[in-house]
C-alpha cells in the first residue's frame, strides 16, 4: 500500500468540503514540521531619538524599559537589547549620505558617480531569501529625493538604506496595498489561478498516489 503524507493532503484539499479519512495517510503526528524561515527586519527613521526615553536596563526578569519601549513590555522576555554599537562619524555623518552608510558600513562616494556598497539586509536576503515568498521587501513613507545636496553628495544616499549592489539602491514601496499584493499575489505565479482549478489539479495528482479504495472515496467528493 502506498503511504501519502497527511500534510500535502490537508494543504491541497483544504479549500474543498471535508474529506473522509484515507487509508493512505500516515498516522497524525508522524511528520516533523519544517522549521520556520529566518527573518530580519530593520527600521530606520531620521532625526534621531529622545535619549531620556530611549534606554533599557538589566536583562531577563530584571529588564527595565524606557518610555520609548513601553509597547514591548509584554514580550520583553523575548527581546535582546544590544548596547554600544556605532559607526564612525565619517560613515553616517551628515544628512546627505548618512542613511546609505547604516547597513553598508561604508562612506558613500561624493560627486555624480554613485558608489556605496551592498547592504546587510541584501546579503541576508541572498542567504535566506528562498525560504520566504519574497527574498526581501523594502517599505518607505516618503518618495526618494532627487538631485544633489550642497555638500556634494547625491540625494540618492539620503533616500535609501537598502542596496543590492554598490551602485543600485533597492526601490522602496510606498503604498501598503501594493506591498500586500507583492506578498500575497503574483501575476506570474499560479496563485492567480482560481482556487477550484488549483484544487482540481492537486486532486488529480493526489488521486494518482493513493490506493484504489481511496480513489473511489475521492471520486465521491470531486
Amino acid at each position: 500500500m502506498k503511504h501519502l503524507p497527511r500534510r500535502p493532503v490537508l494543504k491541497t484539499l483544504g479549500a474543498t468540503v471535508a474529506l473522509p479519512w484515507l487509508e493512505s495517510m500516515r498516522v497524525l503526528g508522524a511528520e516533523v514540521p519544517a522549521a520556520p524561515p529566518k527573518r530580519f527586519a530593520f527600521l530606520f527613521f531620521g532625526d534621531g531619538i529622545h535619549p531620556p526615553e530611549w534606554w533599557s536596563k538589566g536583562n531577563g526578569d530584571t529588564l527595565e524599559l524606557g518610555p520609548a519601549f513601553a509597547s514591548l513590555e509584554d514580550v520583553k522576555q523575548k527581546v535582546n537589547f544590544i548596547h554600544g554599537l556605532a559607526h564612525p562619524g565619517e560613515v553616517v555623518g551628515g544628512h546627505a549620505r548618512g542613511a546609505a552608510g547604516i547597513l553598508t558600513g561604508i562612506q558613500p562616494r561624493g560627486g555624480r558617480q554613485i558608489q556605496a556598497a551592498t547592504s546587510l539586509d541584501q546579503f541576508l536576503a541572498r542567504k535566506f531569501g528562498e525560504e520566504t515568498v519574497l527574498p526581501s521587501i523594502v517599505l518607505a513613507c516618503e518618495r526618494p529625493v532627487s538631485g544633489f545636496h550642497e555638500s556634494g553628495y547625491s540625494m540618492m544616499y539620503s533616500s535609501h538604506v537598502s542596496w543590492s549592489s554598490p551602485v543600485s539602491p533597492v526601490p522602496s514601496e510606498l503604498y501598503p496595498s501594493l506591498a500586500f499584493d507583492s506578498l500575497f499575489e503574483s501575476k506570474s505565479s499560479r496563485t492567480h489561478v482560481s482556487v477550484l482549478d488549483h484544487v482540481l489539479e492537486q486532486l488529480n495528482d493526489t488521486t494518482r498516489r493513493v490506493s484504489q479504495s481511496d480513489r473511489s472515496k475521492l471520486d465521491e467528493y470531486a
